[in-house]
């Protein structure tokens, strides 16, 4: 058994001071917005209010947010965890996976939202594709492991190829 985190970069104070600069533009805006629209100030504040709520819950839930990769026998296994919850959201046998490659950067794709993404932005990481199948279906997904967890990763494939091959052998 083998297994990694994937957490989130510590937050610099330049990122934070951004984040929080951009967030009191957006809800000024906001707020001007709502006061133009229902010409009283309750249901604008109670609307600034709601929205504020959900973007600070977006907002530390990424930055609480981690990704756990596992490797169990021939089962590569990726949850995820916010605080004391985790929920699987891969649990492959490394039978079924069909091609792996290494992203060279992390820009955004044009079919970035028809994909998986399990990673964080962890440095001095490669960010890795994965394509397997199930249940007649190709899925994608991509993560950022350690170079460890891929060399046992490619170890596992090529031990399946040798053993395929052994099989055709034998017939």
């Amino acid at each position: 058994m083998y297994k990694e985190l994937c957490k989130k970069n510590e937050p610099k104070f330049l990122d934070i001071s951004i984040i929080v600069f951009m967030s009191f533009g957006l809800l000024y805006g906001f707020n001007g917005v709502l006061y133009k629209i229902f010409n009283t100030s309750s249901f604008a504040d109670l609307f600034t209010i709601i929205f504020l709520t959900f973007l600070i819950y977006f907002i530390i839930r990424r930055y609480i947010m981690t990704y756990k990769y596992m490797i169990i026998e021939d089962e590569l296994i990726i949850q995820r965890k916010i605080g004391g919850k985790e929920k699987v959201l891969v649990d492959i046998n490394i039978n079924q996976i069909k091609q792996i490659k290494e992203e060279k950067s992390n820009r955004i794709k044009k079919n970035m939202f028809k994909r998986n993404i399990f990673w964080n932005n962890c440095k001095d990481k490669s960010i890795f594709n994965i394509i397997y199948s199930e249940d007649n279906n190709e899925i994608e997904f991509e993560f950022q492991p350690s170079s460890k967890m891929m060399n046992i990763i490619n170890k596992k494939m090529t031990k399946k190829l040798v053993n395929l091959n052994k099989k055709d052998e034998i017939i």
